[in-house]
């Protein structure tokens, strides 16, 4: 590497599949002990680390600490008194709208709502007043006895089907505190984001230690019962997979 100054471009965000392929330094000697690597065309190298780079000269290393505008201080959707808003779940692209939407979670009341912008920075809700409801179908009729706590969405994650025109959105959603029957991520779809039903149940829960339904995992000693109440969602295009 030349003195001249390099300047890579780092993008921080998702940390995609594409990582675990990487790129050799332009010009470096093979190794005789290195094993090849191999490279997708098109496929962007995000972190450039050691294992890219045979050597370097005169190569200093810099991060650029992030800056929040207006200094973190000034909410973009800002919720009601007493209330917090979290985006809980998905941003999406809606290929009809040409718009990102954006999934809104309200606590306490666990009601989701949703946003959308033309540039995924400025969006058409500017209070929680303007934010639009979502209606979901998370009616399973009576909880069993052993449901504790109070029955609500704890996390919901989903993904925009340019494929389906029928039912683009699919999502994914956790029912906290529904009982050892009910408890668990839901397969739930929407035609348009807004008006969701309930498809079935993909995964099964916990709810307590001796719950036999869920699965279990012995490792070192420990026993884990799972899954839990956070489970992100993310479609690889390029794969056609789901992660």
């Amino acid at each position: 590497m030349s003195k001249s100054t390099t300047r890579v471009a780092v993008l921080v965000g998702f940390i995609l599949p594409s990582l675990t392929f990487h790129l050799p330094a332009a010009g470096a000697k093979e190794s005789a002990s290195a094993e090849a690597v191999p490279i997708r065309a098109g496929v962007a190298q995000l972190f450039i680390d050691d294992y890219l780079i045979e050597c370097s000269r005169d190569l200093k290393r810099t991060l650029h600490q992030p800056r929040k505008d207006n200094g973190g201080n000034v909410a973009m959707i800002p919720a009601s008194k007493g209330t917090t808003l979290l985006a809980y779940g998905s941003i999406v692209f809606d290929a009809k709208q040409q718009k990102h939407v954006m999934f809104v979670q309200e606590f306490p009341s666990r009601d989701m709502y949703l946003a959308t912008s033309k540039d995924g920075l400025n969006w058409d809700a500017t209070r929680h007043e303007e934010l639009t409801p979502v209606k979901m179908d998370i009616d399973l009729g009576p909880l069993p006895p052993d449901a504790k706590g109070n029955f609500g969405i704890d996390l919901f994650s989903c993904f925009y089907d340019k494929k389906d025109s029928r039912h683009p959105y699919k999502g994914w959603l956790w029912f906290a505190n529904a009982g050892n029957k009910w408890e668990g991520i839901w397969y739930i779809r929407s035609a348009d984001g807004l008006d969701w039903e309930r498809v079935g149940q993909v995964v099964d829960g916990f709810s307590q230690p001796d719950d036999t339904s869920c699965r279990v995992i012995t490792q070192n000693g420990r026993t884990v019962y799972g899954p839990g109440d956070v489970t992100l969602f993310y479609y690889d295009e390029q794969e056609d997979r789901f992660l």
